[in-house]
């Protein structure tokens, strides 16, 4: 079936463009990353969403502090992992405002850090 076909090539060809993209971004530095995901944890409306875009800002926050080319400022990502643990616990609890609130003090203690390790 043709439109099957098309389907399944445009599927694989996004797919393989997110996981470039992925690599790409990598090059960003993982605090980057962690922060954009910070934003979208932010602007979720769905606990599910949020907590979702949380966890993956806390993977690469992780990623971040134990970057050895890129040093970051690692009591400010430890905040920030704090404060997406708040993230990820308010989002459970279907808490929206609660958890973007977290997410908002989260991503102002990653562009902290990523201001420190600038200098």
């Amino acid at each position: 079936n043709m439109k099957e076909i098309t389907l399944l090539t445009l599927v694989s060809f996004l797919t393989l463009s997110f996981i470039s993209f992925s690599v790409l971004a990598g090059l960003d530095g993982h605090l980057d990353e962690a922060m954009k995901h910070t934003e979208a944890a932010m602007s979720s409306t769905d606990g599910k969403g949020i907590v979702q875009h949380a966890t993956e800002a806390m993977t690469h926050a992780h990623a971040a502090k134990d970057d050895k080319q890129n040093k970051v400022d690692s009591s400010h990502v430890d905040e920030g992992l704090r404060s997406l643990d708040e993230v990820v616990t308010e989002g459970k609890n279907g808490k929206i405002e609660a958890a973007q609130e977290a997410a908002r003090k989260a991503l102002e203690h990653f562009k902290q850090a990523s201001q420190s390790s600038n200098l």
